[in-house]
């Protein structure tokens, strides 16, 4: 992590740290991998599509379009309609279905309203490449994102490479972490790995579940700000069962307790998290679990990552 959006270098299968310095004198030969996040924000005064413009981008990202029957819950029979009158019922019924919806709710319907493709390679490659020219110059909100991505099959890291692409086209990028939160555990892993908790993190939306490897730089950041957060805010924000490994593959010490020194200025000698180790937590926010958020420490915190000011 150094802020110049280069993730995940090698260089002839080794890691290395990636410069823009780096590209003013090129070795002649070699072999080099590296994601890049965009972290540039949209210009001041963008807006999202519209519903009407979205609704056309979604038909021109889907092959085959399925809709389901909505009911309409008045539980009583209703008098015959001519066709057109049906037909009309049925749109305005989908279109108060669309409105309405929960973003949290978005899941099955994006299932079965956008796109449907075989869940294989090309079919996800060529899917995606459609999605990444289709939205090039045009921006969205998280959940209109999220209709996108869920369409997607989980297998070929569909889903995580649609979230990836859209990524930098949201104009609200503080509720990306919704559209991650919908995600399975490892889909999440790989979504991490390519754009960083960092980028990802609102301190506003802090609960979901946190595998952090202490020897990356931006998980240790993302350690100490959940740490700082467990903490000044009153209740156990991290619920029992958290742990910490040695290593990956090593078992979690048994009945570990959060050291209060991991709190400390790490500028100092053994102050601080440990700079090696697995930290696996669930951290909640909710009143019913004895949590009270402190939203001015979190307001505070929004400024070490994207989605700050």
């Amino acid at each position: 992590m150094n802020w110049e959006n280069f993730r995940n270098e090698t260089l002839d299968g080794e890691k290395f740290v990636l410069t823009t310095s780096f590209f003013n004198s090129l070795p002649q030969c070699g072999h080099l991998e590296f994601d890049y996040v965009s972290t540039s924000r949209p210009p001041k005064g963008s807006k999202a599509l519209s519903h009407r413009r979205y609704e056309q981008l979604v038909k021109e990202l889907a092959k085959d379009c399925v809709f389901i029957d909505i009911p309409d819950g008045a539980g009583q029979p209703a008098a015959p309609l001519d066709p057109v009158a049906k037909a009309k019922q049925r749109w305005k019924k989908l279109r108060d279905y669309v409105r309405h919806n929960q973003f949290l709710n978005m899941l099955n319907y994006a299932r079965s309203h956008i796109f449907r493709i075989k869940n294989c390679r090309e079919e996800v490659r060529l899917k995606l490449v459609q999605i990444e020219t289709a939205v090039s110059d045009r921006y969205l909100t998280a959940e209109q994102a999220s209709r996108i991505v869920m369409s997607m099959p989980s297998g070929f890291h569909g889903r995580v490479e649609a979230a990836r692409v859209l990524f930098a086209r949201l104009i609200d990028v503080g509720n990306f972490c919704e559209i991650f939160d919908l995600l399975d555990r490892e889909d999440q892993s790989e979504l991490v790995k390519s754009l960083g908790w960092l980028n990802i993190f609102n301190p506003e939306k802090p609960d979901r579940f946190y595998e952090l490897d202490l020897s990356v730089l931006e998980d240790y950041n993302m350690a100490k700000i959940l740490i700082r957060l467990a903490v000044i805010e009153e209740g156990d924000n991290w619920l029992d069962g958290y742990t910490y490994s040695p290593t990956r593959d090593e078992a979690p010490y048994p009945h570990w307790i959060l050291p209060a020194s991991w709190d400390a200025d790490d500028t100092g000698k053994g102050e601080g998290p440990r700079r090696t180790g697995i930290l696996r937590l669930v951290f909640t926010s909710k009143l019913e679990d004895g949590c009270i958020p402190d939203w001015d420490a979190r307001r505070e915190i929004k400024n070490r990552v994207l989605c700050g000011p």
